[in-house]
């Protein structure tokens, strides 16, 4: 029998784990490995910024889902003769292994956004953020994208009238990998809410009190928040803790890694990291199969994922994806009712 390593609980990770069942059923042994025992929906962390809703309808238990596949631990060594060593000093020896990396905030090398800017991209970023909102005159959000645009309108319905906050983006409009009527719409949408636009004009400098953009305006800043891109974990950096890996065992035919990262932030990143989650999977299983396979020319799988909060969403399909503002009525309850069932038939997320 056939053992499989699944290292790091990301999409990648669930996505792949569910492919395998469905192909080799019981023929196979597979062990899901993480440090911590919960799961965490990402693209739905904004909607728990000044406790607007509580963080654990974000999560789940992987032991409860997963039972006797899951092993909570620190792996420490992963070595090319398919040998993987825990931090408890036990070992497992493993015919496969997938390491299937968060990805994480992408600072585009400056230091001083590193130190001076918050992200969103995990569960304690939350609980940081949660305790700094309430005091900030002065919110910054540098990003105008997706999840940008989102965590200014769910902070601009929860700040105090004395609160200010100010969106930076880049280019002429929000939402530029969009139609321009849609960026423009949610302009309007975001100016209604009190929110301040800087668009066309890039963040260059952080302080803790400031943020100074390219065209010498200085805004500022109690609490800037960087929502401005995401890069994979080529580094196998995940919740704060790396460990050791012979990189030459990549090249051999039994060790994957899925980079579960996309260019247009978390919602597109979970889609992604799906996908590939499931291609990874399935190329193991015709490899366990002996079935041969040209995966170059296979065209991209159709899928479908959706992350919905109170009013908006993201829908890709086939690596295409489309924004719905604000959808409400009869249109909204088709689409979260279609889309969603197959997205937590396929994960088993409880959303």
């Amino acid at each position: 029998m056939s053992h499989i390593l699944i290292v790091w609980a990301s999409f990648a990770w669930l996505s792949a784990y569910l492919v395998l069942r469905k192909r080799l059923w019981r023929s196979v042994k597979i062990t899901l490995v993480d440090m911590q025992d919960r799961f965490t929906y990402t693209p739905g962390l904004h909607e728990t910024l000044l406790d607007g809703e509580s963080l654990e309808n974000l999560q789940f238990s992987l032991s409860d889902i997963y039972g006797a596949d899951f092993k909570q631990a620190k792996v420490e060594h992963i070595s090319a003769d398919h040998l993987c060593t825990f931090a408890s000093g036990e070992q497992e020896r493993f015919d496969y292994v997938v390491i299937a990396t968060w990805s994480r905030t992408n600072y585009f090398g400056k230091k001083d956004f590193e130190s001076h800017c918050y992200a969103l991209r995990h569960p304690w970023d939350v609980k940081k953020l949660n305790t700094i909102l309430p005091e900030a005159k002065n919110i910054v959000v540098i990003g105008g994208g997706v999840t940008g645009v989102e965590i200014a309108s769910i902070l601009s319905q929860r700040v105090t009238p004395q609160q200010h906050i100010t969106l930076v983006h880049s280019r002429a409009h929000t939402f530029d990998t969009f139609h321009e009527n849609v960026g423009q719409w949610t302009e309007d949408r975001l100016r209604k809410h009190n929110v301040s636009l800087e668009l066309g004009n890039r963040a260059t400098e952080t302080t803790d009190t400031t943020v100074t953009l390219k065209s010498w305006k200085v805004l500022p800043s109690d609490c800037t928040i960087l929502s401005s891109g995401i890069k994979i974990n080529d580094e196998l950096y995940c919740n704060e803790l790396s460990f050791d890996l012979d990189y030459a065992a990549l090249e051999s035919g039994e060790f994957f890694v899925c980079w579960d990262c996309a260019l247009h932030g978390l919602y597109a990143t979970a889609h992604n990291a799906m996908v590939e989650g499931r291609h990874v999977w399935d190329r193991i299983a015709d490899l366990i199969q002996n079935k041969t396979v040209i995966y170059d020319d296979l065209p991209i799988r159709k899928e479908v994922a959706i992350a919905l909060w109170a009013r908006d969403g993201i829908v890709t399909n086939n690596h295409r994806w489309w924004y719905l503002p604000y959808l409400t009525g009869f249109v909204k309850k088709v689409v979260e009712k279609r889309v969603m069932a197959e997205f937590t038939y396929k994960i088993l997320l409880p959303l």
